[in-house]
């Protein structure tokens, strides 16, 4: 590796540093050979490393949060979620849980009322559970 080509490479780390705010590094010290730049590469690898694992730690918490609150409030708070959802016909349910209308004529007609909610709850992006009409034929939201 040419002396000019170390030399580009390091300021464009020294760069980078200082737009992340990390002066741990002085190119005028360690711009002396390869083996030096290896090093610093090696010291920024380790550094995002661990900046990836703070990331992961913070998206499991975020995660861990999110889930705790749709045990109290399914995907809207309950107000806004009266106002929003309405009965659906048997496509749109469909359509809302990821299924054909086969599928959910089957689970319906297969299952308890209850095993059909929680069926439902488990498909539903709101975690909502559903009940059927037949005399409107279509279903409605229970929360």
């Amino acid at each position: 590796m040419s002396y000019e080509i170390l030399k580009q490479l390091l300021q464009r780390m020294d760069s980078l540093e200082s737009r992340f705010g990390n002066g741990d590094f002085d190119s005028s010290v360690i711009a002396k050979s390869p083996s030096d730049l290896e090093q610093r590469l090696e010291m920024i690898s380790n550094r995002l490393t661990q900046l990836e694992s703070a990331f992961v730690r913070f998206q499991n918490f975020q995660n861990s949060k999110r889930s705790t609150r749709k045990q109290y409030s399914p995907y809207f708070d309950d107000s806004h979620l009266q106002s929003q959802l309405q009965s659906m016909s048997e496509e749109n349910l469909a359509r809302r849980l990821g299924v054909d209308t086969a599928t959910l004529t089957k689970e319906r007609t297969t299952s308890s009322p209850e095993d059909f909610l929680r069926w439902c709850r488990s498909r539903d992006p709101g975690r909502l559970g559903w009940q059927y009409n037949s005399q409107l034929n279509l279903y409605h939201p229970v929360n």
